[in-house]
């Protein structure tokens, strides 16, 4: 996996669950379709484990923003997506 996809999705990562920590909803969900073909991209070359894992956390992130549950949407990005990811 290269690393600048890695650093890149980390930083969008960060930018988005700044954003909603400090309840700037909308610009924290505007960068949200980037960083889903970001972890799409990455996903194909995770293991079938981790692809597995990788599905469930983002059911869950889907289902805190369906419920508009915005800092349990960060939570889950910041912590289980980046640790999902990490090699």
């Amino acid at each position: 996996m290269a690393e600048y996809d890695l650093s890149a999705l980390e930083e969008n990562i960060q930018d988005i669950t700044d954003a909603l920590y400090q309840q700037r909803v909308k610009e924290g969900l505007e960068t949200i379709p980037l960083v889903l073909k970001q972890l799409s991209t990455i996903a194909m070359q995770l293991d079938e484990e981790k692809k597995t894992a990788l599905l469930s956390i983002l059911k869950n992130a889907m289902d805190a923003l369906e419920e508009k549950e915005y800092v349990l949407l960060a939570d889950i990005l910041y912590f289980d997506v980046r640790d999902c990811i990490a090699d």
